[in-house]
């Protein structure tokens, strides 16, 4: 494997986890990863996921390219 072939599939994990994160919070729904003999890796997998959406939740709120969308455009 290409080094291009591995940032592209830990960028894609990275996605996924972050997708689950959002899932979470947004609709209180979780990944049932209790009933896996792998939980603990899938549950360090979600808080990396959760991990990023945070730090990425806090450059949108804090960059200029990003507002919040005004009530009168919906």
């Amino acid at each position: 494997m290409s080094f291009g072939s591995l940032f592209r599939i830990g960028l894609e994990v990275t996605l996924v986890g972050m997708l689950l994160a959002a899932v979470r919070r947004n609709t209180g729904y979780i990944f049932a990863y209790e009933k896996y003999g792998i939980a603990k890796y899938i549950y360090n997998f979600l808080s990396y996921g959760d991990y990023c959406y945070r730090m990425f939740s806090d450059y949108c709120r804090t960059s200029s390219y990003f507002r919040k969308v005004s009530k009168d455009l919906d």
